[in-house]
């Protein structure tokens, strides 16, 4: 995923480089009735979305993608802003703005013009259709729909772009002709972003002893000291719940505004009778996905539109998730969610 960003980075240079400073997505987006993308089902809609993960009380918005090699600016006001009702969710938008279109490359291609627009979600938590500072961006698209007006160049048209709206997946070039148009009638939006607190997941014992003394920790990676969550007994099948945030001490943040955290994950005897973890414990077993060496991950969910779109580009979750982590190298991959509950406690995937 990272070298789309890089790549699509690349793409935008050829354009004006003249973005605003601010990155907040939280600009004067216009919520008037009146002037609102009109949300009536028997509007015929130019754009609709196929939304994946939970849309309750959440608004989706297209915000201008900012030309210019640096990083987008989110500083228009979002083309539109309604409130989801459907998972396939259709929006009526009119031409945009003149001051959103972009000359790509007038040596090359003179009189090509295109507006993208990242399709995001947002929670509504006080139903006013406007991003606030602490609601959490919960999605983020991959598939960019994008106004195409003027002289569209052969090698373009060939690939089917048109006049008027486009779905469009950047590809290694950017926006070049090995990009992929998605049908507007069906461009994906992932809901990855809802934050994971609390999750519970869990599997079976495959290790000798009586699970009946031993039991479980999660402990901070960044200090040993910060003990993330236990369960004592341990029991077969076993289950482990995070219930509290990471601590915001240990938060690593990243050049993105984005902000990590793991744990490490272990079954413990317990040596000294405590009924709870302490220092005495012995490592009874890890937590595996097959040989895969299972640990916690935290990402902070964003609310900050900047954040999210590379919290999902670096991350695609936001919270806690169990992840497949690297003690070496470092890094951690989220575990597919059709495994949380087939997790195994044993020594096979034991890092050393």
């Amino acid at each position: 995923m990272v070298p789309r960003i890089i790549l699509l980075a690349v793409f935008l240079s050829a354009c004006d480089d003249e973005a605003d400073d601010d990155t907040s997505p939280d600009t004067d987006a216009d919520t008037d009735a009146d002037t609102d993308t009109d949300t009536d089902t028997d509007v015929d809609a130019d754009l609709t979305f196929e939304i994946e993960g939970g849309i309750d009380s959440t608004v989706l918005t297209l915000n201008w993608f900012s030309p210019g090699p640096g990083e987008p600016a989110f500083d228009h006001p979002p083309l539109a802003a309604l409130a989801v009702t459907s998972s396939s969710q259709g929006v009526a938008v009119t031409e945009p703005p003149s001051t959103d279109l972009v000359e790509l490359d007038p040596k090359q291609w003179p009189g090509f013009q295109v507006a993208m627009y990242l399709p995001a979600l947002h929670e509504d938590l006080d139903a006013d259709r406007h991003h606030d500072e602490v609601e959490f961006w919960v999605g983020v698209g991959q598939v960019f729909p994008t106004w195409v007006a003027g002289t569209i160049p052969a090698e373009f048209s060939k690939m089917g772009l048109v006049e008027g709206w486009n779905a469009v997946l950047p590809g290694l070039s950017g926006f070049e002709t090995d990009a992929t148009l998605y049908p507007v009638t069906g461009i994906p939006l992932a809901a990855h972003l809802w934050p994971g607190l609390p999750i519970t997941f869990g599997g079976t014992v495959e290790i000798a002893g009586d699970p009946s003394q031993m039991g479980l920790v999660a402990l901070d990676m960044a200090n040993w000291k910060n003990l993330l969550a236990e369960s004592f007994p341990l029991t077969d099948p076993w289950a482990l719940t995070m219930d509290e945030r990471y601590p915001e001490d240990s938060v690593v943040w990243s050049e993105y505004d984005v902000g990590v955290g793991s744990g490490l994950l272990a079954a413990l005897t317990d040596v000294d009778g405590s009924g709870g973890y302490s220092t005495k414990d012995m490592l009874a077993g890890w937590i595996c996905n097959d040989f895969e060496l299972i640990g916690i991950g935290w990402v902070e969910p964003p609310t900050d539109l900047f954040a999210a779109w590379y919290t999902d580009l670096l991350m695609g979750f936001a919270g806690w998730a169990p992840v497949t982590i690297d003690l070496y190298a470092g890094g951690f991959e989220p575990v597919d969610p059709a495994d949380w509950t087939n997790l195994q406690i044993s020594m096979d995937c034991s890092p050393w």
